[in-house]
């Protein structure tokens, strides 16, 4: 009987903690969700002069850690630089670690091309960008 016991507890522990992990990754999945969608809201307008982009820039700032939660994908890393455009530092910083975490990626690296472009070093963004054609040659050169 105690055998029983011992083996429904483990049971229903079981349960409990792949709920948990359920709750946990759906949750992060959401934020993922939300933050994209604040990228459609505050990306092309400038936060200075639009209070609406600012606020979801804010926002989707604040959304980032939960959003990375379950679900460390690059594609986070991007719109997290996106949204520190007017932190150039701290934008470059995310691309930079994103691409040292995951040199194979070319979506990173081209976003990290398009971030030196924009940073008005060509020289950087045509090695960036080299070394997203290199990753994948079907890219227009």
């Amino acid at each position: 009987m105690t055998k029983q016991r011992a083996l429904r507890a483990i049971g229903v522990a079981i349960c409990v903690v792949g709920a948990g992990a359920s709750l946990l990754a759906y949750r992060s999945e959401r934020r993922f969700d939300q933050l994209q969608r604040s990228t459609f809201t505050a990306i092309g307008t400038d936060p200075r002069q639009d209070p609406r982009a600012e606020s979801a820039r804010q926002r989707a700032l604040g959304l980032i850690s939960s959003a990375r939660l379950l679900n460390p994908d690059s594609r986070i890393d991007v719109q997290q630089a996106l949204f520190l455009e007017l932190e150039t530092p701290a934008a470059e910083a995310v691309l930079r670690k994103a691409t040292r975490r995951e040199p194979e990626n070319v979506y990173l690296w081209i976003s990290w091309a398009k971030r030196r472009e924009s940073a008005g070093d060509l020289a950087g963004a045509r090695r960036a960008y080299a070394r997203a054609v290199a990753l994948d040659p079907r890219l227009p050169r």
